[in-house]
Parts: C-alpha cells; structure tokens; sequence
C-alpha cells in the first residue's frame, strides 16, 4: 500500500472517531437534558435551540409525567412531598367548633296486638304481609340522621300464651319483630311501662332477651343505659312506670348512677298521667321537677296513648306525652296525632350549655286518616300546622313554650 493510501486510511478512521465522539457526546447532553426536565417539571423553561414543536412534544409529555404522579401520590400517602406537607401545616385550623349531640324520640311503639283483637287487618297481619321495613319507612330517615333514637317499647315480645296478669287489655307481639326497630334505626328503648308483665315474668325476659339478641339496649326501673354516640358523648337513659309512686325512687337513683359513671347528658322517661287526657296532671308536673332538680337535662313522658303539652323548667325540657307512634293497640283511633321530638345539645369545653333547640316533626300514627295502617307519617301543610297548634295549646299554662309554623321551639 502506497504511502498516500495509508494517510487516507488514517484520514477516514480518525474522521470517524471524531464523529462517533460527537454522537456519544450529543446523547450524553440528551441524557443529561431529559433529566434535567424530569427532576425539575414543575419549572421547565425549554432551551432555545428546541424547535416550537419540541417543546410542544416535551410539554405534553411533562403534563402526562406529571397527571401520573398525582395519582401515585394521592394512592400512597407515604409519597407525599415535605412540600405539601410544609403547605397543610400553614392552613389555619378553625378551634372550638360547636359540639353537638342530636337526639330523636318517640312516644309509644306497640308492635303487636290485644289479645282481644282477631289476627285478622291486625299489625302481626300487616307484618306477614309487607315485612319489617313497612312500619317506619315513612320516618327511619329521621332515625338514621340523628346521634340516638329512643321510643317507648310498649309490648311483649314473646310467643308465651299464658297471662301474667288480670286486666282488660294485654298487648304482644313476636320476639322477631325487634327487627321492626332495628331496621329504623331506634338505638335504645325504655320498656318502663304498665304493659312489659302482661304476660309475667316469662314475657318480659323473653322481650329482653329479643332487644339483647338484637343489640338494642333497653331501660328498666334500676336497669339504666349508657350510650356512647358515634363522637363520644355518654348519654344516660333511665325509665320506669310511675303508676305507683314509689317507683319513682327507681328514676332518683338511676340518675345518681348514671352521673357516676360519666354520663354528660341524662333523659328519664316516666311512665304516668291519665290516658286520653291531653293535659299533664299535678302530680306529672310535681315529679317532673323533682327528677330534674335531681339533675335530669330531659324528660320524656308516656301513657296517656295522647300528646300532652311541654314545659322548660330550669332550662330543661319536659314532655309531658309524646302519644301513640307505632301503635298496634287500637285499629282506628279517633286521635292520631303524634310527633317525632328532637332535640340539640351543644357542649363547649366539655360542658352542656344551657341552650334549648328543640324541633317538632308532626305526625300521625298511620299514612291513612281513614283507620290506623302502623304506618306513621310525617305531615306538612294545614295537617301539620293542626298538629303544632294542639301542642301548643296544650302547652299553654306551664311556661312561655310556643312552636313556630315549621316546629322549632321560639320564646
């Protein structure tokens, strides 16, 4: 090979090397680039030397880059950034929000019929006809919306046949009808009342054994509830038929109890007045104010199978009978009014202010005003404002308490 042949040679190989540098280094600074935007997306200034449509194409990678990241972080919340996190602590967090306790209650859930009635357009008939969910599906979203749900369980429940007591009328129902109250989202029942020993001692072990087996707490003469709502607040519920007077010492020392254990909020429920009569009697108001001086923060009467009016007393609220509710008692009372009472407690600090936010749902025992189908219902319009309007009259006479046109409470 001549002389000239071999520096040409050398020409090409050392021309070739000088390219596949410039190639190695190009993809070097690429490299380097495409890192660069990756580490630093959220501040991409593109080089001039890009072309308009490169920096369209990186753009729109980079959105991508960034949509996916998103997702990542927000699956695994260990991936977030000191960044954000440096960003939430600044946030100002808003102290001492209002602390509330929302109760609902009811007056008498007869879920069942008297021995007298045939089983025939009874409630244990419209049971075996529609189910559980019949009865309170006009009203269990009241239920589920509040803290706690209270009625007055006025039944046996019980397949017992045998009597335990002389009277005229005896009421009872089956043991699987506690679902009726499950279902509608009644937490704890007072089973207080002139009607649990209609069937002895066997019908109301087999009624408590049907709310235990159904995780319903109930309350009787020294047997006392302490319910933590879903925020933590412990609310006391003491009840006992006060029929005969010394009973009431059952209802004195549930409430000693029950401050004992921690309870921040105290409801009793009596069972006592004159039934069908709309007006509390003396001797209702004389142990109304006794249970609350005893230190009560609300009472919630029974019996009379009517409402009665309501008092506040030492900034305490009584009602005096919160009527029929779901009553399988009667097949077409002439009075069906009934209501839903709720109130708001509000704590600040830990303690119970002294507000009073009451509201009235008004009802009637049935969807029908025709004849009483167990199914109670919400009323608006003239049929609600009637309703409002009897409580208030009944009111009339214990204190300055009037209800508006939509039911709240108003002095």
């Amino acid at each position: 090979m001549t002389d000239r042949k071999i520096k040409r040679q050398a020409d090409k190989i050392r021309k070739a090397s000088r390219k596949a540098a410039i190639i190695e280094i190009i993809l070097l600074l690429l490299a380097i680039l495409c890192i660069l935007l990756f580490l630093n997306r959220d501040n991409i200034k593109f080089p001039a030397f890009l072309s308009s449509d490169t920096r369209q194409t990186l753009s729109q990678d980079e959105d991508t880059v960034s949509s996916d990241s998103l997702t990542e972080d927000a699956e695994d919340p260990d991936n977030s950034s000191d960044e954000a996190s440096d960003s939430s602590s600044d946030t100002p967090v808003e102290e001492n929000l209002p602390d509330t306790v929302t109760i609902s209650s009811v007056g008498d859930c007869s879920l069942g019929k008297l021995q007298i009635h045939s089983t025939v357009d009874s409630f244990l008939d419209y049971y075996d006809s529609y189910g559980s969910d019949y009865f309170m599906k006009n009203v269990k979203d009241y239920f589920l919306a509040d803290d706690l749900t209270i009625a007055n369980l006025e039944v046996v429940l019980s397949n017992t046949e045998a009597a335990g007591q002389d009277k005229e009328f005896l009421i009872k129902g089956r043991p699987e009808f506690t679902s009726i109250l499950k279902d509608a989202g009644i937490d704890v029942v007072g089973t207080g009342n002139n009607h649990i020993l209609d069937y002895g001692e066997t019908g109301a072990n087999d009624t408590w054994q049907a709310l235990n087996d159904a995780g319903i707490p109930y309350a009787y003469n020294d047997k006392t509830v302490l319910y933590t709502t879903a925020n933590g607040h412990k609310v006391g519920i003491a009840a006992s038929c006060l029929l005969n007077e010394s009973r009431m010492q059952f209802l004195l020392n549930g409430i000693q109890e029950l401050k004992a254990e921690g309870a921040e909020l105290i409801i009793v429920m009596p069972h006592w007045g004159v039934e069908r009569e709309n007006y509390a009697n003396e001797r209702q108001v004389t142990l109304a104010h006794q249970l609350i001086d005893a230190g009560a923060d609300l009472i919630l009467g029974s019996h009379p199978h009517v409402v009665q009016g309501f008092e506040i007393y030492n900034g305490k609220m009584i009602a005096y009978s919160q009527g029929n509710f779901c009553y399988g008692g009667h097949h077409n009372p002439a009075d069906k009014d009934s209501f839903i009472y709720q109130q708001t407690f509000t704590f600040t600090d830990g303690a119970l202010d002294p507000t009073v936010d009451v509201h009235i749902v008004p009802c009637l025992i049935s969807s029908t005003t025709s004849k009483n189908d167990f199914c109670p219902t919400p009323q608006t319009g003239e049929a609600a404002e009637t309703i409002l309007n009897h409580l208030n009259s009944y009111s009339a006479g214990y204190s300055d308490f009037s209800l508006d046109t939509e039911g709240n409470f108003y002095r």
